[in-house]
């Protein structure tokens, strides 16, 4: 009897460009699965922001006309806060590039747009793929306790926070484009606990809201009993990691500093941030100094709004609200013309602003691959799935609609 199983070659040939990320992507997970003592063997952020480069440049076409008047705005922005960041005092490329790695992102997207799309089941069995390395990453690293650091916070590419922001994102847009299997989401749900991560358990539970809790039907019923549990998870991962309350979460001790560092600024200044380049006092250094490995690469113990941790702050200090909206703007407008709805559109951003409060966010490779994914299952809203017979298993494809 023939059993049906994916042709992943051929699905990798039909993907063309694209496939570069998914194989570099899956070779990193294999890398970091085996890497007990470690996140990862290798730079795996590094090699990602490089693949993403030579595969955007790969699958880049015509740019899409609708985001052109953005990307002027983003071009003359980067050219203009560069002149400026040298001229005022010699500057490290990489602490600039550091500062506006969110806006450099933004580059290639309105080249993508056009590109031809990839078969969803693909990404499916690649999301497959993500879940069980997680899932057995996470779990020996916990059990077996190789380091402390693994044993309080896996990583399979590197910091979970990061990473998990990305498969979260992965698993909403699957589940509007294709037909999850139910034992999904739980296993997502053992994956954010095993993490210890608060910003992915609230991201967590905004993704389950976006994506059951949308309609109301028997379905949408029966995760709303399924809703306490999930809240339960929540609350665990956050308070397992010692007492909670105000005092004891590092970010706030990031966001009273962030407010004595703009105690002075004017209307003009919340709107547009400081200056390119602008380093944090001495004394905010000073009392930071158990974070030096984010110091300025320059060497002369100066440091900037990176050792802030919160993207929401960083963006704030570097950028203003401007910028922030701006980036967001972005993201919303390819995302709508990439035929996603408002509803999905919306998803991605809180997702990202919710980790922005912990982690870096937009400024984070994840945030552009995680769009990349998006991009290449544009289209309509009609989810594929495939039927498989209980006794031949030799399936056929079939369109659902989404709320069936």
């Amino acid at each position: 009897m023939k059993i049906l199983a994916p042709n992943i070659p051929r699905l990798l040939l039909k993907s063309g460009p694209y496939s570069l990320t998914l194989i570099t992507l899956a070779l990193l997970a294999i890398s970091g699965l085996s890497s007990p003592y470690d996140y990862n063997w290798l730079p795996a952020f590094g090699i990602l922001e490089f693949t993403f480069l030579i595969s955007a440049s790969l699958i880049a076409t015509k740019p899409k006309r609708e985001l052109l008047p953005l990307f002027a705005v983003l071009l003359v922005y980067l050219v203009t806060t560069s002149v400026i960041a040298y001229q005022t005092k010699p500057t490290h490329t990489l602490d600039y590039l550091q500062a506006y790695k969110a806006f450099f992102y933004l580059l290639p997207i309105p080249f993508l747009i056009k590109s031809k799309n990839v078969d969803p089941k693909l990404v499916l069995y690649f999301f497959y793929f993500l879940i069980f390395c997680f899932l057995l990453k996470y779990s020996y690293s916990r059990v077996a306790e190789f380091t402390p650091r693994m044993a309080d916070r896996p990583g399979l590419y590197g910091e979970n926070n990061f990473e998990l922001i990305f498969l979260i994102l992965l698993y909403y847009l699957l589940s509007i484009r294709t037909s999850l299997p139910k034992a999904i989401l739980p296993l997502l749900a053992v994956i954010i606990v095993l993490s210890g991560s608060r910003s992915a358990a609230l991201t967590f539970l905004a993704v389950f809201f976006f994506a059951h809790l949308s309609q109301l039907n028997y379905r949408s019923i029966i995760y709303i009993i399924v809703l306490p549990a999930v809240v339960a998870i929540v609350y665990y991962v956050v308070t397992s990691r010692g007492e909670l309350t105000i005092e004891t979460i590092d970010r706030f001790k990031f966001f009273n500093i962030f407010l004595y560092e703009i105690r002075h600024w004017s209307i003009f200044d919340f709107l547009l941030g400081t200056k390119p380049i602008t380093p944090l006092s001495g004394a905010t250094c000073s009392i930071l100094s158990y974070y030096d490995d984010l110091y300025s690469l320059s060497g002369d113990q100066t440091c900037y709004s990176v050792i802030l941790h919160s993207y929401i702050l960083r963006v704030i200090f570097d950028h203003g609200v401007l910028g922030l909206l701006f980036i967001i703007i972005f993201y919303y407008s390819t995302l709508k013309l990439c035929k996603f709805s408002s509803k999905d559109a919306i998803c991605f951003i809180t997702i990202m602003l919710l980790s922005a409060l912990s982690v870096s966010s937009f400024n984070s490779i994840f945030s552009p691959l995680a769009l990349l994914f998006f991009i290449a299952l544009k289209g309509t809203h009609e989810k594929e799935t495939i039927i498989r017979h209980p006794k031949t298993h030799i399936g056929k494809k079939q369109k659902l609609l989404p709320n069936q």
